[in-house]
């Protein structure tokens, strides 16, 4: 959407596309791949278009007791301004619960293994809050 609260933050287009996700779940193991498309189709004449690739490839161990570790690629490709980035998430996982809403949480750090010339991050931190909604 062309929404943001600073002109260098948002892209001032309307974007869409496809989605899909592949899992297989398996003696705690899921495993499996985000990705998406995007094109954008309206917006700022003055602002450059968007067509931006998305692909993230998981590998999640759980135990019984709701703790995991995990593993992560978030590649982003941008076909416009031919630029690729990517980063290499670990993370330690806990589910629980906040009132009756039960949660996913995930922690770890991150670290960013391709991008353009001279904007390449030496590491962080992603923290992730999940809400989880079983059938029934």
């Amino acid at each position: 959407l062309p929404v943001g609260t600073d002109d260098y933050l948002t892209t001032k287009k309307f974007g869409v596309g496809p989605t899909v996700v592949f899992l297989k779940q398996s003696n705690g193991f899921t495993f499996g791949a985000l990705m998406n498309q995007i094109w954008s189709v309206a917006g700022d004449e003055d602002r450059s278009d968007i067509s931006s690739f998305f692909y993230q490839p998981f590998l999640t161990y759980n135990w019984k007791s709701g703790a995991g570790v995990s593993v992560n690629f978030e590649g982003t490709e941008d076909w416009e301004n031919n630029t690729s980035v990517g980063f290499v998430n670990l993370g330690i996982s806990a589910v629980t619960a906040l009132g009756k809403q039960k949660v996913s949480m995930n922690i770890g750090p991150r670290f960013n293994v391709m991008s353009p010339e001279g904007s390449k991050a030496d590491w962080g931190w992603r923290a992730v809050l999940a809400l989880l909604l079983p059938k029934g």
